[in-house]
């Protein structure tokens, strides 16, 4: 499929252990400044996961990339625009399903402007991808205006499965200012995904560009299609930002 996300692309896997809270609860509720499908988790992790994730981040070597966030565009010497470790985690995966699965709402496709598909296809979400991207941004670090592409792990045919929704979780965030996800007014909203040019820009959106810049608290979370266009806002201080970007996994049926 066209667009379509390349494991290889990502960086240094690492192991990571985290004890989730079996009794812990999110909420979720619409985003509507962003899209009526977008949603935002309130405490998709408790505070002793987030502890437990700070904790062993602080220890790790965390690998630069550019302003595109791709493993391949990065030379030494380049503008860093994030750092970044990936964790293939099905466990973790499965543990954060668990929390929020049933928020998460099937679709059928009446504009393939909005999503990657055909009209009149139905998918079903079916769990949280096991890949696991942790991005910690300093002090200048930004990243270009892009969408983000799903990962297809079967073909698109009945029974298959793909990643179409991006889950951002914000794991830390000190003496930095900025970094908001900003969601941008797209010219090519009204082109069907599949013809669109899906590359990333390799520019900052300006001002009159951006639409939306969601306000999120440690611990919470926002769900929104992968076919967004939206860029990262630079951060600026003497700390870090850290979220974690996985995806929604849907399937399917008709």
């Amino acid at each position: 499929m066209k667009g379509t996300t390349d494991m290889n692309k990502f960086v240094n896997l690492k192991e990571f252990h985290v004890d989730f809270d079996q009794d812990h609860e999110s909420t979720v509720r619409g985003l509507d400044e962003v899209s009526p499908t977008a949603l935002y988790i309130d405490k998709i992790l408790s505070l002793n996961e987030l502890t437990q994730l700070q904790k062993q981040l602080s220890g790790m070597d965390w690998v630069p990339v550019g302003y595109s966030g791709i493993k391949g565009d990065y030379q030494p010497g380049d503008p860093i625009g994030s750092w970044r470790i990936s964790l293939h985690n099905q466990e973790y995966a499965d543990k954060i399903w668990k929390r929020i699965g049933h928020h998460i709402p099937s679709r059928t496709i009446v504009h393939p402007c909005d999503i990657d598909g055909d009209e009149g296809q139905t998918w079903i979400p079916v769990g949280v991808s096991p890949l696991w991207r942790f991005i910690k941004y300093t002090d200048g670090n930004k990243l270009y205006i892009h969408y983000d592409f799903p990962y297809v792990e079967t073909n698109t045919d009945v029974g298959g499965l793909m990643t179409q929704q991006s889950l951002v979780i914000y794991v830390s965030k000190h003496d930095v200012t900025g970094g908001g996800t900003r969601f941008l007014n797209d010219p090519q909203k009204a082109i069907p995904v599949k013809n669109r040019d899906l590359s990333d820009q390799p520019r900052f959106a300006n001002l009159d560009e951006v639409f939306a810049v969601p306000s999120v608290e440690l611990g919470d979370a926002i769900v929104f299609d992968h076919r967004m266009l939206h860029d990262g806002q630079e951060v600026k201080g003497s700390g870090e930002k850290i979220i974690i970007r996985t995806d929604i996994m849907f399937q399917r049926v008709v």
